[in-house]
């Protein structure tokens, strides 16, 4: 005798299976907890959340639960928890897409039909201020700094907007087809309106078509002609690279490889500073030693000069090669700089000495005073 105990066996029949066309099907990734939508209504959004929400619910095959075509069943007991599990289900979805503001007012409904309705009796009273924001924005948008295809995508939703707050009434005639066509014109000219003013040679080219092509075809041309202007834009700089490579190749050169290709002046025969920022030439700044060993210097320099120039008018000076009228002379030509020296107070002495001749011939050098 076994000791087992005989499991129960239950028949696999069609009516166990769940049928995935069904609207009671619940799919194992289904839970209360789902976010169907990414935009929240808050009131302003209604039409457009409304369009997100259906798409929604159509695509799960639970759209028959809001638009009152499933209603709660009354015979069978199992039918009815079938449908009031779907139906806490889709009460769930509708009211995590919907604001917290807004969700307080809604949480004691009983199915999601009731919430559907409460919110079209709110928010769907007249879109005739929507209507006319949507065509204020669509006659003033304008290009500026937006790409084209963020331009044209920013009216597109205008568009898209407006037809469907603006329904085309139904008709089986060709007037229909003639009246789509005239609204795309109409698209075609509103975008060209709102283009950059270097697109007015492309958009004068299409205008002067005998026959506008559809918007979506104008978008084309322009995108293409925007990505040509990008492709040119970003050539530049490789053209001034190849431009200026063989003027530095040339300069490298001339230094004849000393330095890396650094700067070289030729006064202080030292590389990598130019002559406007040479310390030797123009001087070193106060903080640098050098400042005070040139002061000193040319401190000495003038006393000297000074003291020498002070017992030449004392007493005749014998230059070898002069006569004591040239040696007058000279003195005389001196005389100035002498007055110059003197003031060394409020004078500096930078670099070398000026050489010039007189008139007869003599080199005289003068300190450079800046």
């Amino acid at each position: 005798m076994s000791n087992t105990i005989p499991q129960e066996v239950f028949p696999l029949t069609s009516s166990s299976i769940p049928d995935v066309s069904s609207p009671y099907f619940l799919h194992s990734a289904d839970h209360p907890g789902s976010i169907l939508v990414s935009i929240l209504l808050n009131g302003d959004n209604y039409p457009t959340w409304k369009r997100a929400m259906k798409i929604a619910l159509n695509a799960k095959n639970k759209l028959s639960f809001v638009n009152g075509s499933l209603s709660k069943p009354t015979s069978s007991t199992s039918e009815i928890q079938l449908w009031e599990r779907c139906s806490d289900m889709v009460l769930s979805w509708i009211l995590n897409s919907i604001d917290k503001s807004i969700v307080n007012s809604l949480i004691y409904h009983d199915c999601p039909r009731d919430v559907w309705l409460d919110l079209e009796d709110r928010f769907s009273q007249s879109n005739n201020p929507r209507i006319f924001k949507l065509k204020r924005d669509v006659a003033t948008l304008i290009q500026g700094s937006m790409t084209i295809p963020v331009y044209f995508t920013t009216l597109k939703g205008y568009w898209d907007e407006l037809a469907m707050l603006t329904p085309a009434p139904k008709c089986t005639c060709g007037v229909l087809n003639e009246l789509t066509h005239m609204q795309d014109i109409e698209r075609v000219f509103q975008f060209l309106m709102g283009l950059h003013d270097s697109y007015a040679p492309i958009r004068s080219q299409i205008l002067a078509m005998d026959s506008l092509p559809p918007v979506t075809k104008v978008y084309s041309i322009l995108h293409q002609e925007e990505k040509q202007r990008l492709l040119h834009i970003s050539s530049i700089p490789t053209e001034f690279a190849a431009m200026v490579a063989p003027r530095f190749l040339a300069h490298r050169s001339d230094n004849k490889g000393r330095g890396r290709g650094r700067p070289k002046y030729d006064y202080c025969d030292r590389d990598g500073h130019w002559k406007s920022n040479c310390y030797k030439l123009h001087g070193y700044p106060k903080n640098k030693p050098q400042y005070r060993e040139a002061t000193n210097g040319h401190a000495g320099s003038s006393m000297a000069v000074n003291n020498a120039i002070s017992s030449s008018t004392s007493s005749e000076i014998n230059v070898p090669g002069l006569t004591s009228d040239q040696c007058s002379r000279l003195l005389d030509l001196l005389s100035p700089v002498n007055n110059l020296v003197l003031n060394t107070n409020s004078t500096n002495f930078v670099g070398n000495l000026a050489s010039f001749s007189n008139h007869n011939g003599l080199l005289i050098q003068v300190p450079q005073i800046i």
